[in-house]
């Protein structure tokens, strides 16, 4: 007779067991949300301060996000949950950014508002996460990277604004003195990687062109999703892996 209840309250405990629990979306509470633990308070206060300012200027609403993890979800599903629950940026101008990393997926996505993506269209955009914030973050210094990322995003969609001067310039040289090693290690392995290509051209033709021909990918452009909540909501390829 004991069983049959026993047996529900297995059944019941498995079902809502916290390793299966679901992705919550964070309660919107700053600009700069750091729950990965991945800035340094000051550089936080710092960030959190400027774009707080910029926003009272009646510029873009960026929000900064780190997270833990994505509890099973892509990037991209994380990142249309929570700009469909924060709805950044004005009804309006549609003007909301979200820059999102998830510490143990390796993962940064920027989300771009329609009204943005004459200014910071997909390109720019996946160019500053694989140029910029990805070699900084493969070299240990996230907090770098999420900065430099900031001044790159701000200075295509409000060029008048002066991050620098809320950091009066000392972080940022140390920044960008980072971001040109990394850009210089990257400049020889890419050159390397051409000299490699010309030998094997010079040698084996054929293979030189069936490589070629093969690194080419498949498919047209993908289809844009319709706007959700008016606000932030157009998937784009404007993601990475460090």
């Amino acid at each position: 007779m004991i069983r049959i209840p026993v047996l529900y309250f297995l059944i019941v405990s498995l079902w809502t067991f916290p390793g299966s629990a679901e992705f919550q979306v964070p309660l919107l509470s700053g600009p700069v949300m750091d729950q990965a633990g991945m800035i340094p308070s000051a550089q936080e206060l710092r960030l959190s301060r400027a774009l707080k300012a910029l926003r009272g200027q009646g510029g873009t609403q960026l929000q900064i996000l780190t997270l833990p993890t994505l509890d099973g979800l892509t990037i991209e599903q994380a990142s249309i949950k929570i700009v469909d629950r924060w709805q950044l940026g004005d009804k309006e101008k549609d003007n909301g950014i979200l820059l999102l990393v998830a510490k143990k997926e390796r993962k940064i996505r920027i989300e771009v508002g329609q009204g943005l993506e004459g200014d910071l269209p997909d390109a720019w955009a996946k160019r500053i996460i694989s140029e910029v914030m990805v070699p900084l973050f493969k070299a240990g210094h996230p907090e770098s990277g999420i900065l430099l990322g900031t001044v790159n995003i701000l200075k295509r969609t409000d060029p008048q604004f002066s991050l620098e001067a809320h950091f009066k310039g000392q972080n940022f040289r140390s920044v960008h003195r980072k971001k040109k090693e990394e850009s210089l290690l990257s400049r020889f392995f890419s050159f390397g990687f051409l000299i490699f290509m010309l030998i094997l051209f010079v040698r084996n033709p054929m293979l030189f062109l069936f490589l070629l021909a093969g690194g080419g990918g498949r498919g047209g452009r993908r289809a844009r999703a319709p706007r959700r909540g008016g606000r932030v909501a157009s998937p784009s390829r404007a993601e990475g892996r460090w």
